[in-house]
């Protein structure tokens, strides 16, 4: 979350006893800033880092993209942007028949499609579909999903930032196999 006003920029983790894993990953990628530790989020204060944020992410959950200057980076630092993306919002699934799928839902078009061009740029098939909600509650906003299914999901090195959901679709995928 980044406040229209001031610098601070907050992290929402669910469930709340991940909030040092997520104050740990800041410290390591930002060693100059304090972090500040809520019940469910971890913050801090950094003009730059806020400034660089709202150029490149957007402001406002239905506003979000990813800009040129992150599409063009490295293999590495995009595979470690769609780990931490379904480590936040990322769902996974398996179903009877054994079939894995790993999905992501957002209110933004425009970051729904610029995670499937990174997914795609990394060599993983991704498909998009629609779920709108204003129809049933005029105060939800539409969403936007995309979903990797199981012959796509060995072409990343890690789906999820969080060491025990990894470890759990590794799982699921090697028992597939």
């Amino acid at each position: 979350h980044l406040p229209v006003t001031g610098n601070l920029i907050s992290i929402a983790v669910e469930p709340p006893g991940r909030v040092a894993e997520v104050r740990a990953l800041v410290k390591h990628l930002f060693p100059a800033v304090k972090t500040h530790k809520g019940p469910t989020n971890c913050g801090f204060t950094s003009k730059e880092y806020h400034t660089w944020l709202r150029k490149n992410c957007g402001v406002g959950s239905g506003s979000k993209f990813i800009s040129d200057a992150i599409l063009n980076r490295s293999r590495e630092f995009l595979e470690g942007l769609i780990s931490g993306y379904f480590a936040g919002d990322g769902c996974l699934w398996a179903d009877s028949n054994g079939a894995i799928q790993v999905t992501a839902v957002t209110t933004s078009e425009q970051l729904r499609n610029d995670l499937i061009f990174v997914l795609q740029h990394l060599g993983v098939l991704a498909t998009a579909w629609n779920a709108p909600r204003m129809h049933i509650n005029s105060n939800w906003n539409d969403a936007y999903g995309l979903r990797v299914i199981s012959p796509h999901l060995s072409k990343l090195k890690s789906w999820f930032f969080y060491s025990d959901r990894q470890e759990k679709f590794e799982k699921l995928l090697n028992n597939k196999k």
